[in-house]
């Protein structure tokens, strides 16, 4: 039963050269499950790129991240680096994002097309080998098949460019999965905003159900601060599938910021095992949330005023509480004394 289990890894190995680093780390992890990681940045590097020509390793990297055994350090860290790479990418995702870029794009493209016509202006086609005319006659067809794809109008042009760019995300489904199967509670936020998307929304919603599963009650108030207002954006806007998963892991993780899209979950979803899942979670999320509160206005009532220490350093002079002439008396008195006792 393992052999046949085995048989696509061994297959994907295969098709890699006998020194590839990953297919070396893939028959030792076949041999013994136990085996160490050797070389993580191997893995680290297979996922992180998008070609197609490198859609074995990827899958090779994807089996390791499953099946090796991964150190805790070695774990975080990879996770660190994954969740890094989904949240710049998610960031640059948008209506504002993608015209800006393909805007900058056009003007570099016009830019150095119009460089080569002021450089040859009397036979600026005969300038150009035959390679370069196969090229400029390549690029002049895609601009003009994503013109009539797109239409004249501004809308499905718009609709194309982020079809182009939901296309660029859904490279991000091996990154994505392996933070699931990494299981790290940090990957949270990442997991939450991925599955907003909808080129990720079925491989992001599963890594993030395989997170929330391993959270625990000592993770509270100890994960990174965009968790808690990602999970919260998502319950509105990811897919009908996730919402429940994104409850769970509030009822473990979540504090007073989640109470408000509780709450209007719990009032105005359509679904009453989500309504009354809600409304469970409430209470909780508000007596977190008086805790906290409470807790803040003890610590700052115990904290000493800021100017005690320099209350305490002020000279005397500044405000004297004694009559001068009264020390002055004391000292000629002590000068009396003594010259008594001479005597």
């Amino acid at each position: 039963m393992e052999d046949e289990k085995n048989k696509p890894i061994e297959e994907l190995c295969r098709r890699l050269r006998k020194d590839h680093a990953l297919r070396l780390q893939a028959q030792w992890v076949l041999a013994d499950p136990q085996a160490p990681v050797q070389n993580p940045k191997s893995v680290q590097r297979a996922l992180l790129n998008p070609s197609i020509f490198r859609s074995k390793e990827r899958a090779v990297a994807s089996w390791l991240v499953r099946h090796a055994n991964w150190t805790e350090d070695q774990r975080a860290a990879l996770s660190e680096t994954l969740s890094g790479v989904v949240d710049k990418a998610l960031k640059s995702v948008g209506r504002k994002h993608v015209l800006s870029r393909w805007i900058w794009r056009g003007v570099v493209t016009s830019s150095l097309l119009g460089l080569l016509y002021f450089r040859y202006p009397k036979s600026w086609a005969a300038s150009f080998s035959i390679p370069e005319c196969c090229c400029l006659g390549l690029f002049t067809l895609a601009v003009v098949w994503k013109i009539l794809t797109a239409g004249i109008s501004f809308p499905p042009l718009l609709a194309s460019l982020l079809d182009v760019e939901a296309r660029r995300l859904k490279k991000l489904g091996p990154v994505v999965e392996a933070l699931g199967d990494l299981g790290q509670p940090a990957a949270t936020a990442p997991l939450a905003t991925a599955s907003t998307h909808r080129a990720l929304q079925d491989v992001a919603t599963s890594a993030l159900k395989k997170v929330t599963l391993k959270l625990r009650p000592d993770d509270y108030g100890t994960l990174p601060l965009p968790a808690i207002p990602a999970l919260c954006n998502a319950l509105t806007t990811t897919s009908p599938k996730a919402v429940p998963i994104i409850l769970q892991a509030l009822a473990v993780i979540g504090d007073g910021r989640a109470v408000e899209k509780v709450a209007y979950l719990a009032s105005t979803d359509i679904r009453s095992e989500v309504r009354a899942a809600a409304a469970e979670l409430l209470p909780i999320l508000q007596e977190r949330d008086r805790n906290s509160r409470v807790s803040s206005m003890l610590l700052r009532a115990s904290q000493a005023p800021e100017e005690s220490g320099q209350t305490l350093l002020r000279p005397s002079w500044e405000q004297p509480t004694t009559d001068p002439s009264q020390l002055l008396r004391a000292a000629l008195a002590e000068g009396n004394e003594e010259s008594q006792y001479e005597k």
